[in-house]
């Protein structure tokens, strides 16, 4: 029994993702499984995304896409960089042709790196201001923001995903017995960016949901990661496991020294108490008169 239910919901499930329109996949970027398992839940870099979130994320971290906010390097500092947006983007094509970021031309000034140049690089104001206070005097507060909003919303968007499946499989469950109602579908972006609809969504998407949140099953169904999920929430709660357990072992490791460290002082004053020798000091009296 257990087992046709099973095939029920997988059956119905196949069903209602035939109207997909995701044979196009982009695969063409390869990513650590920890970047590639949050990136349709991230604002920076995923399909999703937020343009002028990732303009200045990019900007801050010195990423792909935020040369136009480069403001100076080091040791040069009053260049078209401090003033202009006009920058390189740094990419380059290698052999096989393919892009890829190389630093050493990143926000370089495209007219030059003097200020004698300023004739041909229209001055931008905003640029200015933005380097004396985001990379300046406001350092590091927009780094550490940027970063800790970038990762508290990929968690609750994680999160979200399996939850708006739960609620619109339980209404439409619900509304069975109703003639007429409406049923709720779910949209979902490919990794192109193009939406696709899952329509009437019932219990078998929200189990597959759930599953998609903390398995990499991904890996193997593309096109299951971009209905369902692909393991975020289980690749972050490794990762703590990780951090957490590095951070127990240095702890351990001290705690373990300075015990050591104690016990072996303890040992040294315990001997130097109970050597009673005298070097010849308190020596017999018979010993003296000899």
């Amino acid at each position: 029994m257990v087992e046709g239910i099973v095939a029920a919901v997988s059956a119905a499930t196949d069903a209602a993702s035939k109207t997909d329109s995701t044979n196009n996949i982009d695969d063409s970027i390869n990513k650590s499984w920890f970047s590639d398992s949050l990136d349709m839940y991230d604002l920076a870099y995923g399909p999703n995304g937020s343009k002028w979130f990732a303009d200045w994320y990019n900007g801050l971290f010195g990423k792909l896409g935020g040369h136009e906010y480069v403001c100076w390097k080091l040791p040069e500092i009053f260049t078209p960089r401090f003033y202009s947006k006009s920058l390189s983007e740094g990419v380059e094509l290698d052999k096989d042709g393919k892009r890829y970021l190389d630093m050493s031309k990143y926000g370089e000034p495209r007219e030059g790196k003097t200020f004698r140049t300023y004739g041909e690089t229209p001055i931008d104001w905003n640029k200015i201001i933005y380097c004396l206070t985001v990379k300046l005097f406001l350092f590091p507060w927009f780094h550490i923001f940027f970063f800790l909003a970038r990762y508290t919303i990929i968690f609750f968007k994680i999160l979200s995903v399996p939850l708006e499946f739960i609620f619109k499989a339980i209404i439409n469950t619900v509304t069975i017995i109703i003639p007429n109602a409406p049923k709720f579908d779910f949209t979902y972006k490919n990794k192109v960016g193009i939406d696709n609809i899952i329509p009437s969504v019932h219990l078998g998407h929200a189990f597959y949901a759930l599953l998609g949140i903390t398995l990499p099953y991904y890996k193997f169904d593309a096109k299951f990661g971009e209905r369902y999920g692909t393991g975020g929430l289980g690749f972050i709660i490794l990762a703590i496991m990780a951090i957490s357990a590095v951070i127990i072992f240095v702890g351990g490791s001290s705690v373990t020294v300075a015990v050591v460290g104690f016990a072996m002082y303890c040992l040294k004053l315990i001997r130097a108490l109970g050597d009673f020798s005298t070097d010849g000091k308190d020596a017999p009296a018979s010993s003296k008169k000899e």
